[in-house]
């Protein structure tokens, strides 16, 4: 190999690092402006609940698995915010279910119970014929209780768990605070004592 070739090579591993560089660059940037572009969208959801019901979000670090479990999302043209809600209802223990991209006049106790309904219909998950005739016992606004988890002064007033009720979500949190998405604890009214029971257990072994 003469020189030339030498030199030849040389210039071929400045130009490959010159474009690993470059694209390290605008991977980087890209990152940034997704991130920034992330942190806007949340800044427009904080806002609107704080008009809606002086209602505060809290945000975990992007890493954290709810952080990145979360679906809520704004949706500018309609200036409103589509909504991820967890459901817990409670069965001697709690069987979880999400529902996502629902608007704020869609999150009403009746549509939620609706939709869940529906999805009992659908899903072919549960085996257990037993456990499916008490889910679907979930079917009246009348006959169940809701609870939410406190934070900060809340919690002090109220305690760590919240019997609520609402017509929507912004009812449901008016003047309080959730993490990343709203989590709804739900029982039928003859099982309310057992699901505080079964909350107090979980606050104390947490």
């Amino acid at each position: 190999m003469n020189d030339l070739d030498l030199l030849s090579d040389y210039r071929f591993l400045e130009e490959i690092n010159r474009q690993i560089e470059t694209g390290k660059r605008n991977e980087l940037g890209n990152k940034k402006k997704s991130f920034n572009e992330l942190k806007y969208f949340q800044k427009l959801i904080q806002n609107k609940l704080k008009i809606l019901g002086s209602i505060q979000i809290l945000y975990l670090p992007r890493f954290s698995t709810k952080h990145k479990q979360n679906q809520m999302w704004f949706d500018k043209k309609t200036n409103d915010i589509f909504w991820h809600i967890e459901c817990q209802f409670f069965i001697n223990t709690f069987y979880t279910w999400t529902i996502t991209n629902l608007s704020t006049n869609e999150t009403t106790l009746l549509n939620i119970l609706k939709k869940f309904h529906n999805h009992l219909n659908e899903t072919s998950n549960i085996n257990d014929e037993l456990i499916l005739l008490k889910l679907k016992n979930f079917s009246h606004e009348q006959q169940i209780c809701i609870y939410i988890e406190n934070f900060g002064q809340k919690r002090k007033q109220f305690g760590k768990y919240e019997k609520r009720s609402f017509n929507t979500i912004i009812d449901l949190f008016h003047e309080r605070i959730f993490i990343e998405y709203p989590i709804l604890f739900i029982s039928l009214i003859n099982d309310e004592n057992n699901m505080k029971e079964y909350l107090y257990k979980k606050t104390i072994s947490n």
